[in-house]
């Protein structure tokens, strides 16, 4: 069929669910808005600039793209892909950053008990 398994396995599920109309039956995309409004881009960068990814029910200490993507959408029901995050940010001010390890803060008495508290598991 020259087509990819996801595809097909797509299409066999859309069959077994709903028989030959389930299978020809028009896509349906998602009605959600595709941006934020100019005050949700505010508000994202208000987040962005004075809060952690815990107060918001994430696991994560650092705001990620995708972190502030899966915000959005739960927040407004706005779909963002991963490019148009980025898009968003130089239109508020601010810029992408990777964070990376700080150990010059590090305290070495910490980190050897740690390591010391790992072994012991």
């Amino acid at each position: 069929m020259k087509c990819s398994y996801n595809t097909l396995t797509s299409w066999l599920d859309k069959y077994i669910e709903g028989g030959l109309n389930g299978l020809v039956a028009p896509i349906k995309h998602e009605n959600a808005p595709q941006s934020p409004s100019p005050e949700q881009k505010q508000e994202i960068k208000g987040i962005m600039l004075e809060e952690t990814p815990k107060q918001h029910c994430f696991s994560k200490n650092i705001l990620t793209a995708d972190i502030i993507i899966s915000l959005i959408k739960s927040k407004w029901n706005v779909s963002l892909k991963s490019s148009r995050i980025y898009e968003i940010f130089k239109e508020i001010g601010l810029s992408y950053q990777k964070a990376h390890r700080d150990y010059a803060n590090a305290d070495k008495e910490e980190q050897k008990a740690f390591v010391e508290q790992l072994k012991k598991s």
